[in-house]
């Protein structure tokens, strides 16, 4: 646990840390303890909702998190991956850029949140169900977190095969020998 503070009573001795990086005993008398642990902070993300329809108005909201200090602006690389393609599938919002295959994200200094918005495009072609993976990406100023660095949103296809049934033969004698052929398209 980076970014904790440990304990030092007026002597200069630790009394107590909770990150495990100061031993409680040891001397600081020389030394101005404040934070015993800095780093980076971790950046993780995460989806809500997991899935929307196509022709739905709803995004897809891919949060980042940066976990520990807040300090400074922050400019986070993320991979886009999945198989929706940007500008014919989706767009988005809310990214300082993004393209094809990557994108970054801004966090302002003391902000420890941002969204990207992935909105799908309407459109009446039947298809199968398209994914949107991003994926954080090593930069400058942060760590990716270990557990939470990828998210995948799924654009769920709302418009159903187009479907046509042909008949050869529309008057049959029930009685006869005729026989009428029916012929599904989809």
């Amino acid at each position: 646990v980076c970014n904790s503070t440990a304990v030092v009573d007026t002597d200069g001795v630790v009394t107590s840390s909770p990150d495990g990086y100061s031993t409680p005993g040891s001397d600081y008398t020389d030394d101005l303890v404040t934070d015993v642990c800095s780093s980076n902070p971790t950046v993780s993300i995460a989806i809500a909702p997991e899935s929307v329809g196509e022709d739905s108005g709803t995004g897809l909201v891919y949060t980042f998190t940066r976990t520990g200090s807040t300090t400074g602006s922050i400019t986070i690389n993320f991979d886009v991956g999945g198989d929706a393609t940007f500008s014919t599938d989706y767009s988005q919002s809310g990214a300082a850029s993004f393209g094809a295959t990557n994108g970054t994200i801004t966090l302002p200094n003391a902000v420890s949140t941002g969204t990207v918005t992935v909105t799908p495009t309407s459109d009446a072609v039947f298809e199968n169900n398209e994914t949107v993976v991003l994926t954080v990406n090593t930069g400058t100023g942060y760590e990716v977190s270990s557990t939470a660095f990828s998210a995948t949103g799924t654009i769920e296809n709302d418009e159903g095969p187009d479907v046509s049934i042909a008949v050869d033969n529309s008057t049959i004698n029930e009685s006869g020998s005729e026989t009428a052929t029916f012929t599904v398209t989809l």
